[in-house]
Order: structure tokens, then sequence, then C-alpha cells
């Protein structure tokens, strides 16, 4: 018998009701499609960053869709694999063509970023076929691609809205509605910034009891407090170290648990986390919410630098073996895990395209593709360039390899050459490959079944060598070559911009070499080597490199050479000349400290690091970081940056270049 109280699903709906705040606008204009027989707009896109509410409202929208008497289907893409067949199954349709029948109704899509190999089957073919009185309702981090937009049939159709956050009185009205005490509101708008659910976890912890008095004494007291609240279920060190691989790896996996934790915990811990509030299951392992990772990567990496290092190291080396037994796509889907997890490396962080991580594949050029990839080095390289593509096209067609994105376009390609110890004189005569090789036989001569593997081509279509989801894609495809593939004894790679590129390539052990440069028409390419001979893909991939001594480095002068002012002036110029491998190694500091200058650049970058482990030298190593290892464009700008007077600034640059020197001088 129903009681006055309705049923328990009633009551939530009622709560949820009471309890949403803000996105009046969508919500006022989904009730007047609703109302009308045959609404003008047939599909909304709602899209925003992670925890801007999208899946909230989403349900907000199903419960008054389900009062204006609409049937209602919901997916969330995030818990199926993007394919035809699955997504039909998970709507529960017998007709993969759409549902039947005339009652109108509304299919809501959670997650949609997840159906990207799929959206151009939904635009084209499913939601072409739904009955013309139903409604779709998709939520997904990015807006619809551009097809979406320039295709007649959708233009007057669709509307697309994205979602900000919430402005100040619907975020004082969701902290009201929580429960917290009004004099804590505007310091938790302040930290949460309009984000809906950094409010909702941020009340909350703020109405548990022994809630803090205030929201922000300091960011990291509530940071701390948040990971508190994640991780209060935690009543074991192995569930907390298993929340912590659950942050740090893109998918968490019984196999990987098993490795990182141990085998007899590790189904247990698995079947804890899945059971979280905030974790998703998802096709390839379990997901935190992306709000809640990053609060415990930062609580992780505040807490215990070396434990987090450590920690990162032991799944990479679970994905690295999961690289070696794999094939096709599923190697490169373990080597976007490895990617993933060195994501806040200060080497690896601005040089991914993170949010395309995942979304692309790599295939082996086809004779059709020859054409497109002319094209794009005509643009971008120029003919001479473009002749060397053409031999290589014959030679080995092998290492050409196209991205593909997830709409099916081909979003850019790679070469990449293998030469061995007999290689012809015409292949050694592209400038590339004669300037890599007058290397490698001045440093160590291949012998045997040694190969020499060099990078020859990479570009994005548009970006060329920007960052984008082209260099995701070539890290990746490189790295699994050269580790499953002992005979590779050299590594040579070509960048357009080594500047840019070598803080990564230094944190990955890949040493700038200017004697390989070579130039193709107006074009200069800069040189990044690696002996896999020195040092093995089993050391490499533990991440204990040792910086390789190549014949050129100079010798180190008698200790003491230089006296203390001349040091600290050395050190200084050395600062000026950081992204200039020759310079450096042409310096007095190189000779003094007998380094080469990679190994003088990497140790002066480790320094200014360093510096900044004890609280009172963070201001020193700010107006270094500002004028050296980042630098504006002025000190002038880098003194506004940092918000002191530049008197101030100059002090500091002083001091900061005193304390560097101090620790290069006495190691």
């Amino acid at each position: 018998m129903q009681s006055a109280a309705g049923s328990i699903g009633e009551r939530l709906v009622s709560a949820a009701a009471r309890s949403f705040v803000g996105r009046e606008g969508e919500i006022r204009q989904f009730e007047s499609l609703l109302q009308a027989a045959l609404p003008p707009q047939a599909l909304l896109w709602l899209h925003g960053p992670g925890g801007i509410g999208k899946s909230t409202l989403l349900i907000q929208l199903r419960d008054h869709a389900a009062a204006f008497g609409r049937r209602t289907v919901w997916l969330d893409a995030a818990l199926i694999e993007p394919q035809q067949a699955a997504f039909v199954t998970a709507l529960g349709l017998d007709d993969p063509r759409g549902p039947a029948g005339d009652d109108p109704g509304v299919l809501f899509i959670d997650t949609a970023e997840r159906l990207e190999p799929l959206l151009a089957w939904l635009r084209d073919a499913f939601l072409l076929a739904l009955p013309g009185h139903w409604l779709v309702v998709c939520a997904g981090r990015q807006a619809p691609a551009a097809d979406w937009r320039t295709d007649s049939r959708w233009a007057a159709l669709m509307q697309v809205t994205r979602l900000e956050p919430l402005d100040e009185s619907s975020a004082r009205s969701l902290l009201t509605a929580r429960g917290v005490d009004i004099a804590l509101h505007d310091e938790a708008l302040a930290f949460a910034r309009g984000n809906p659910l950094a409010l909702a976890l941020l009340a909350d912890l703020l109405v548990h009891p022994g809630a803090p008095a205030s929201v922000v004494p300091a960011e990291g007291e509530v940071v701390q407090a948040l990971v508190q609240r994640f991780t209060r279920d935690a009543a074991t060190g192995r569930q907390r170290d298993a929340l912590r691989v659950a942050a740090f790896a893109r998918h968490t996996t019984l196999p990987m648990l098993s490795a990182v934790i141990g085998p007899d915990a590790a189904s247990p811990l698995f079947e804890w986390l899945r059971g979280l509030s905030f974790m998703r299951a998802g096709p390839h392992g379990l997901v935190p919410h992306d709000l809640v990772r990053e609060v415990l990567v930062a609580d992780a990496l505040w807490r215990d630098a070396a434990g987090s290092e450590a920690l990162r190291r032991a799944i990479n080396r679970h994905c690295y073996e999961c690289i070696a037994a794999s094939t096709g796509s599923d190697r490169l889907h373990q080597q976007a895990e490895v990617l993933y997890v060195q994501r806040h490396q200060p080497f690896k962080q601005p040089f991914f395209d993170w949010e395309a991580l995942g979304q692309h594949r790599v295939e082996p050029a086809r004779d059709a593709d020859l054409l497109g990839i002319e094209a794009l080095v005509a643009c971008h390289e120029g003919d001479a360039s473009l002749a060397w593509l053409r031999h290589w096209w014959q030679r080995q067609r092998d290492g050409f390899r196209l991205f593909w994105n997830a709409q099916g376009g081909c979003d850019g390609f790679l070469l990449m050459l293998r030469f061995a110890a007999d290689t012809p004189a015409l292949d050694r005569a592209d400038p590339a490959v004669r300037a890599a090789w007058a290397f490698v036989d001045s440093e160590r001569p291949l012998a045997g079944e040694d190969q020499l593997v060099l990078l020859r081509y990479w570009m994005h279509a548009q970006a060329y060598q920007a960052v984008s989801a082209a260099i995701n894609l070539t890290a990746m495809h490189v790295v699994s070559h050269l580790i499953t593939h002992p005979e590779a004894a050299w590594s040579v790679v070509y960048m357009a911009d080594p500047i840019f590129w070598q803080p990564h390539f230094a944190g990955v052990n890949f040493s700038r070499c200017p004697a390989a440069d070579f130039r193709a028409g107006e074009h200069c390419f800069g040189a990044f080597v690696h002996d896999w001979r020195f040092e093995p893909p089993e050391r490499w991939t533990a991440g204990d490199y040792t910086p390789m001594p190549f014949a050129s480095a100079p010798a180190a002068r008698a200790p003491g050479a230089l006296a203390e002012a001349d040091f600290i002036d050395a050190v200084r110029q050395a600062l000026r000349d950081l992204n200039d491998d020759a310079a450096l190694q042409r310096g007095p500091l190189a000779a003094e400290l007998g380094l080469t200058g990679v190994a003088l650049h990497e140790r002066l970058r480790e320094a200014v690091q360093r510096l900044g482990a004890q609280p009172r030298d963070v201001r020193f190593r700010d107006a270094l970081w500002r004028t050296y290892i980042e630098p504006a464009f002025k000190q002038e700008q880098a003194a506004a940056e940092l918000g002191v007077p530049f008197a101030t600034y100059r002090y500091r640059l002083q001091q900061g270049i005193e304390r560097v020197a101090a620790m290069l001088r006495t190691p």
C-alpha cells in the first residue's frame, strides 16, 4: 500500500528538485520544447568542463520530461564501448533505427565525448531516424565538431549551450540549501569559483561534524579537508594506497593493483574502489571524477613527493610490461596509460595535448595516402623535404604512420626510419641521415645487428610540430617501437624547434646533439639522441636516467680554478645561455664542472627547482624561473608578474644566482 509520503523514488526526485539551483535559462528553454507539438529544435547539446554540473542538469531535465509525461531514455556513454551495437543495446532498443511508437520521448546522452568514434553515425544515421516529435539532449565536455554546425540538416535543429560556472546568487543558494553557515559563504565562493561540484563537496565538508571554522585559512588546508572527505571510507593504509593508484593512473585495473600493491590484496581493494561514489567503471577500468583525482594527486605530491614518484614508476613498470605483451591498438592504449601517469612532471605537462589523449589512432600508410602526405610536407617544410619524402616512400614504406582522428579524418603522419650498419650510400645522402650517421660513427658506431632508428618526419596537419594530438601519437608510437625492438642501438629524433622541446627531451634523457643537426632548404632541424646500449630500455623505463658521456664532453678543470666571484659570473652567463646547448658547452661553467652543454642545462634547471624546497627561498626560485627557465619578454614584465617592485626583483634575482652557484660549487 502506497503511503502518503509517496515512493522512495518520488522522495529522491523531490529532494533533488529542492537542492538544485541555477540553470534557469536552460530549463526554461527545455520546457518550451516539451510544450511544442513539433519542437523547433530536435537536439540540445550541453558542454563544459568536469564538475560544471552537466550530469546534474541532465538529471533535472529528465525529471522535467517525466513530469510532462514524456518517455525518457538515458545513456551514460562512459559505461559502454563506442560501438554501434553497444550503443543500441545500452538504450534497450529492439530496432537499431530508433524507438518505435507514437509516444513522444526524450533521449538523454551523458558523457557524450566518449562517443567520438560514433558521432558521424549518430549525426548521419541514427538521430535522423528518430521520430520527429522526439528530443535529444547530449552533455559532454566539448561542443560538437564543426561538421555538425556546418551540416545544413542540423543547423536549424540544434542548440549548443556552454555551461558556465554558477553565478554568485546561485552559488550562495546552493550553499544555503546544503546548510552551510552564511558566515562561510564568501570564503567558500572564493575557493570553489562557481564550480558546482566543488561547492557541493565543500558544503558537505562544512556541515560535517567537526567541520573547520574557516574555509581558506590556507588553500592547502582546504585541499587536505577535501582529501579527508574523499578518503574517510579508507580505513586502512592499503585502501589509501589504492586510492592514490586510482588518482595517478588513467584507468585502474585489477592487474595494475596486483602489480603495484600486491596480488593478495588486489581483488578486495578493486571491489572497494568500484563501490566508491566518485568512481566510475568504464571499459578500460576504474576512473575517479576529475576533481577528486586532481585533489588526491595534489595532496599526494604535497605530502610525499618521493613516494608519489615511486608510485608513478611502479604504475609505469606495469604499463610498460603490458606494452611489451600487446599489439596494435591495445599497445597504443597502454602507451597512453604510461603517458598519462607522467602528466604532472614538468618535462611532460606542457608538451602534450592531454585533452586529446586516447582519441586518435595510428595506422600504417596506404598507397592512396601519398598525395595527402606530400601536401603536408610541401606546406610545412617545402620542396627539399618533399624530395626526400618521396625517396623514403619508395625505400622504407613500412616506416610511415598516419594519425586518424575519431571523425575518420587524417590529422598528420610520422616517418620512422631504420638503418643497419650496411646501409647503402644512396640512403645516407639524405642530409638528416648523413648528419645522424656522422654523429653515430664519431661516438659509437653500429655493430652486428645494431640499428639506428631515426624519426625523420612528424607533423600535425594544421599545427605542424606545435603541441597537439600529433605529439601524443608520435611519442607513443616511437617509444613503443624502441622498447620492443632490442636491435635499436641509437635513436635520433629531429625537431624543427629544438629550443622549445629541449626541456622535454632532457627530462627523458634524450641528449641535445647540435653535431647531428641538419638543414633542408630554408628549414633547420635539431637532433636529440639516445644510446640504447649505454642505457637499455629496462633501465630507461624505470626512470633512473644516467647522462650519456659523449666523446666531445669537455674535460673538468682542477677544482677551484674559478674564483668565487668568477664562478658566480659563470653561473649567471650559463643561465642566460640555458636554451643554447652549444653556448653552454663553450662557456666557462661547463669546463669548470666537466659537463656537456646538455648535462649542464639539466644541472642548472635542477638547481633552480631545488631552490624552491625551502619556503624562504621560493621567492628567489620564482625570480630565476621567470627570468631564465620560462622567461618573460622583459625583466620589467617578470617583476610585474611576480608582483614586486623592479628593485626587489633584481635583488631576488641576484640572491637566486648566488644560491644556485653555492649549490653547484658544493653539490
